[in-house]
């Protein structure tokens, strides 16, 4: 029995497509930080603390947090740590 490689191709190429579209989707889907106020988050790329006005619209980048629950979001052009309490999600806005 042989394959046609184009077919298996197309059938990789859609499998592919989809597991694509799922992580598009659980990383773009919009979320908020709670509470007012400023707080204050940890910058990855400076290691600096820096303010960032609560209810603003962040989105998540990593899909699990880290061993102190913290997750990786990116806010007013940089990215930073934020713990997973004080993410609220308001899905596809």
């Amino acid at each position: 029995m042989t394959v046609n490689n184009h077919q298996l191709y197309s059938q990789m190429t859609a499998k592919a497509l989809a597991e694509a579209q799922k992580k598009i989707k659980v990383l773009y889907d919009y979320e908020m930080l709670s509470g007012t106020g400023i707080k204050f988050y940890l910058n990855i790329e400076s290691k600096q603390m820096v303010p960032i006005v609560a209810g603003k619209l962040v989105t998540r980048l990593t899909e699990v947090a880290d061993t102190l629950g913290r997750h990786i979001v990116y806010s007013e052009n940089q990215k930073i740590l934020v713990p997973e309490s004080d993410l609220i999600s308001i899905g596809i806005n």
